[in-house]
């Protein structure tokens, strides 16, 4: 066998392992946490109590000590901050897996496996100065379920009356959401979260007000879904409220979206390099490469052969 054919063998062999190589991993976790522990995620974010103030207004609050009971009442409980420009998440411990009896509102699923998660949230407005971060929750605690569309199903329904989308509360009990779901487990079908959801709200003659939805983005030239989109409709002079979250493979929150009347509440982006872009178009991004990568590598090996 010629050199040249060799190296294009190896070139091939090498483009075809290189994914199992990358995703090997010797960390003992379920298949389905797609996170590690002592990870750092990062999302900019974005928070505006505006479009509250505009919805108190549409509800026919008029005075301003009314419209701040509104606002308050809904803003206060998320803890966000107008001035806040990036949310840090880090996964303090992944406890071991177990099993348990899950009883929830879209319907029975009993043994549901699921590891504890602890982490610390930490915000700031100034990403450029490390020492800027601050607690906005330190050890937090919750069941991390693996991938039964009932369960998510269930978190989702938490809070649709305000389409705030996919949630998480720190107590067994829903009293209030607290963040957005930062992570989920890998391979969720999202398409068989909605069929639940639409089911419980034509079971509960709400689907003419509240709307759900699979999020899905261009992969390998078909459709994929990614998160979920919520909506959330009323009579009289009330605007819509909307919602979309996405995640990537691994799980990870990578875009979330909050808005009433089409203007932004609350975003969360993740802070990557190219940001949503690249995460939602790599695998085109990838093929050129690719091409590009394979296309040099010939031109190479011809140009050696002729000066052979």
């Amino acid at each position: 066998m010629k050199i040249s054919t060799k190296l294009m063998f190896c070139f091939f062999l090498l483009c075809f392992i290189l994914p199992f190589i990358a995703s090997a991993q010797a960390v003992d976790k379920p298949k389905y946490v797609g996170f590690n522990e002592g990870q750092q995620i990062v999302w900019n974010t974005v928070f505006d109590k505006d479009p509250l103030e505009n919805y108190a207004e549409d509800l026919g609050f008029v005075t301003d000590d009314q419209i701040e009971i509104v606002v308050d009442n809904i803003w206060d409980p998320l803890e966000w901050d107008d001035d806040v420009v990036a949310w840090k998440v880090i996964v303090d411990a992944i406890g071991e897996e177990k099993d348990d009896n899950y009883d929830g509102e879209v319907g029975n699923e009993k043994d549901v496996n699921y590891v504890k998660i602890e982490f610390s949230i930490y915000e700031t407005e100034d990403k450029s100065d490390a020492n800027a971060w601050d607690a906005v929750d330190n050890f937090e605690r919750y069941k991390f379920w693996e991938a039964e569309e009932k369960v998510y199903a269930d978190i989702a329904l938490g809070v649709y009356t305000r389409s705030i989308g996919l949630y998480i509360w720190t107590t067994d009990v829903i009293q209030k959401p607290e963040w957005p779901l930062f992570v989920v487990p890998k391979n969720l079908h999202w398409d068989d979260i909605v069929e639940e959801v639409d089911t419980y709200l034509e079971d509960h003659n709400d689907d003419d007000h509240y709307s759900v939805g699979t999020a899905k983005v261009d992969y390998f030239f078909q459709k994929k879904g990614v998160g979920l989109r919520m909506n959330a409709e009323s009579s009289g002079n009330i605007e819509e409220f909307d919602s979309i979250i996405k995640y990537t493979n691994d799980g990870i929150l990578y875009y979330y979206e909050w808005s009433y009347d089409g203007d932004t509440i609350a975003k969360f982006e993740l802070d990557t390099i190219g940001g949503v872009y690249i995460i939602e178009n790599w695998w085109w991004i990838a093929l050129i490469a690719g091409a590009v990568i394979v296309g040099v590598i010939i031109i190479v090996v011809v140009i050696a052969m002729k000066r052979r």
